[in-house]
Order: C-alpha cells, then sequence, then structure tokens
C-alpha cells in the first residue's frame, strides 16, 4: 500500500515537470515568434500628399503666385507662377505648376487659358490624373460661361469632329473618362444616355450603376486643395442628375433631392463659391417649380437677385435654352407673383440666336 502511494506521489510529480516544460517552452516558441508575427501584419495605406500643398511648402513663388490668384492679381501671379516652374524639380511639381498657369491665364485670355490646359491633358510626361484633371477643368470654364466657342476651341483641341454641342460634349467626356474616372464626367454621360430612355426601373439601374463611384470620386475630391472648382462642380452635377430622376423618371424620392442642393448651397457659401451658388439657387429654383413649391423657388431666385447676379452668369444665362437646361422655370414664371423674379426669368435665354 506504502509502496503504491509512493509511485503515485512520482507520476504525479512527473506530471507537473512536464506541464511546466511545456509552458515555458510554448512561452519561449512564442517569444521568438513574436516580430514575424507582427511583421505579417498588412502596412497600413496612406493617402499621397496633397500635391498643391506640397508645393506650397518647397516652392515660395508657387506660394506666392496662388495667393496673387486667389486675390484676382493675374498678370502678377503669372510671373510669379513661370518663376515657379523654372524652380520645379520634376515632372510631378510642372504639371501641378502648368495646370495653374493655364488656369490662370484663362482668366486674362480665355482661348490661351484652354491651350494651356490642353497641352498638360496631353502631356504623356503627366499623370493620368492630373491631365483628366486638366480636361475637366477646361471643360468647367466651358461649362461656366455657356459659350460654345470655348466648346468649338477643345473640340479642336481634343481631335472630335463637330457636331452638335451635346454630342461634343458627350464625345469629350467619353476621352476624359478613359484617362480617369471622375464622377462628373459619369454624371455626364448619364444625362447624356438618359435622353432615350423612357421607363423610370431602366433609368435608376443606370444611375444605381455608378451611384458607388460617383459619391466614392466626391469623397476623394474633398482631400484634395487644389480641386474645390471639379468638387463643387460635380456636386452640383450630381443635385442636378437627382433632380432629373425624380421630376422625369420617380427613380429618387424629393427629399433626396432636396438635400443635395441644400448640403451643395452651404458648402459653396461657407467657401464664398458664389458661381457656384447662384448656379445652384437657379437649378433647385427649377426643381421646385417641378414639384410645385412656388413659394420656395420664387425665394432662391431672389436670394440670387438680392446678392447681385455675378458676372459670369450675366454673360452666360442670356445663352441659356431655357426650354432645354431649366424646363420648369416657365412655370414658375407663370405662377410667381413675383414680378422682379417673373422679369428675371424672361431674361434667360434672350441672347440666343
Amino acid at each position: 500500500m506504502l509502496h503504491s502511494k509512493r509511485n503515485l506521489i512520482v507520476i504525479i510529480g512527473l506530471v507537473v515537470v512536464t506541464l511546466v516544460f511545456i509552458f515555458f517552452f510554448n512561452a519561449l516558441v512564442l517569444q521568438k515568434k513574436a516580430p514575424a508575427l507582427e511583421n505579417s501584419k498588412p502596412e497600413t495605406v496612406t493617402a499621397s500628399p496633397d500635391p498643391v500643398l506640397a508645393l506650397k511648402d518647397s516652392n515660395v513663388s508657387f506660394k506666392n503666385g496662388t495667393e496673387l490668384v486667389r486675390k484676382g492679381e493675374f498678370e502678377a501671379a503669372l510671373s510669379l507662377l513661370n518663376e515657379a516652374r523654372e524652380q520645379s524639380q520634376n515632372s510631378v511639381e510642372r504639371s501641378v505648376i502648368d495646370f495653374v498657369i493655364g488656369d490662370t491665364t484663362f482668366e486674362i485670355n480665355r482661348s490661351e487659358g484652354l491651350r494651356l490646359l490642353s497641352a498638360v491633358a496631353k502631356n504623356p510626361e503627366y499623370s493620368e490624373r492630373t491631365r483628366a484633371l486638366a480636361m475637366l477643368r477646361a471643360f468647367l470654364m466651358y461649362f461656366k460661361f455657356s459659350d460654345e466657342v470655348l466648346l468649338r476651341q477643345l473640340s479642336v483641341e481634343h481631335d472630335i469632329p463637330w457636331t452638335i454641342p451635346e454630342e461634343v460634349s458627350y464625345q469629350y467626356m467619353k476621352k476624359l473618362d478613359a484617362l480617369y474616372p471622375f464622377a462628373f464626367a459619369r454624371i455626364w454621360m448619364i444625362e447624356y444616355e438618359l435622353n432615350t430612355i423612357r421607363d423610370g426601373p431602366v433609368a435608376k439601374q443606370l444611375y444605381e450603376s455608378s451611384k458607388q463611384a460617383i459619391e466614392s470620386n466626391i469623397e476623394d475630391l474633398e482631400n484634395w486643395s487644389g480641386e474645390v472648382v471639379e468638387l463643387t462642380s460635380t456636386m452640383g452635377a450630381h443635385a442636378r442628375l437627382l433632380s432629373r430622376l425624380s421630376l422625369e423618371y420617380d427613380a429618387v424620392s424629393t427629399e433626396e433631392v432636396s438635400r443635395a442642393f441644400e448640403t451643395l448651397i452651404d458648402f459653396d457659401d461657407a467657401r464664398d463659391l458664389t458661381v457656384n451658388k447662384q448656379y445652384t439657387l437657379i437649378y433647385y429654383a427649377d426643381f421646385l417649380s417641378g414639384i410645385g413649391d412656388f413659394d420656395k423657388a420664387s425665394k432662391m431666385l431672389r436670394l440670387v437677385l438680392d446678392e447681385g447676379l455675378h458676372p459670369a452668369l450675366a454673360e452666360s444665362l442670356p445663352r441659356f435654352d431655357r426650354s432645354v437646361k431649366l424646363p420648369r422655370l416657365e412655370v414658375l414664371r407663370e405662377n410667381s407673383a413675383d414680378q422682379i423674379v417673373i422679369d428675371f426669368i424672361s431674361s434667360i435665354g434672350t441672347g440666343l440666336d
């Protein structure tokens, strides 16, 4: 009996020793493996630095030149920007400077500005995104002033046969989209393709197939300090597309459309983007007229008129084909009790041949 107990104690002792050995052995193995496990974690992907901000930090002439652009001193700004180009270190810096030079030159000489932006778009040394951005900025200049002369020049610069503005714009957007998928181009192409669609579910499916990409690109544009014009223009194009999908196809709720317009109005107002804000207010008034809210539609137009119509709109609105671009404002003109609003609507499109 005593012998059996002694054996049992020995066995238990051996088990304990074995367990302790296993514990420390595993701890030692895990300690040795720890660095390998840590290194196996996926690397954190960080966004590329903003090229405009980076260039402002490294090139004083560029920083001072862009500040003069902001103040509207374009001739002096160009002198500094050309100095900045001579000081540039690589093609990335030159692409940013050339873009800003083209955009600034447009304020002095529109034709030359478009030529310079088109040169950036066609330069194979520059990134596809920068080239597409130059194409987009040039088109937005045409859109801003609604000047067919500018679109005709762009058609020549990019080898697009001239037919009618809608077809040329569509072909231009296809070329832009092939370079880089900016949402503005995708939205413009959807608008064009909707012209042949009568069925609501088909229209909604066309939009839904690109919705995620559009929203993702809008989020991406928010990260770049030099692309506020593209961001607000894309948000505006998106709001107009939603308006059309709602009014013509019942594919989007009126609440979603109003939210898109009002978000954009606040965005533009906070950044003093007067041209974009006034365009948005006018297009919002068109939508509100379409849903029969004539009082609010009139208020949107009065906000524009009370602020004072921006010269760019004073130039472009007479060239607008009201029946195509703002078809529902005619209903507002017939139902508004505000003579100032009535006269303003009547003035849109008066410069057409």
